[in-house]
């Protein structure tokens, strides 16, 4: 029980100083983000694009499917979900997001 005590204890040290030391970076990262999107002002979804490139990823998928190559068709219907949660995200944010300021 000591030894674990004390791997417990060494552990939460070391991850509080890792956390300690990347938070000026992390900090000056999101400043940068910040002031790179201030300049580009608000940031919209070109829903249509996506709605096609989905739609043509699962068409692709079907197509591998018909022709026998399940793994290709399994890879791109993954692609094809990960753009549909992309999607949906974007459109939360444009959803949720609150004008400009002034």
């Amino acid at each position: 029980m000591r030894r674990r005590m004390s791997t417990l204890a060494a552990s939460a040290v070391l991850a509080g100083g890792l956390l300690f030391a990347a938070a000026p970076a992390q900090a000056a990262t999101a400043s940068a983000d910040t002031a790179t999107m201030a300049a580009r002002g608000k940031v919209t979804c070109n829903v249509k694009k996506m709605r096609a490139e989905i739609t043509a990823l699962k068409n692709k998928a079907n197509k591998y499917a018909q022709m026998g190559d399940k793994e290709r068709a399994k890879q791109t219907r993954a692609k094809a979900n990960a753009k549909q949660r992309q999607l949906q995200a974007c459109i939360d944010a444009d959803n949720n997001s609150s004008g400009p300021f002034g």
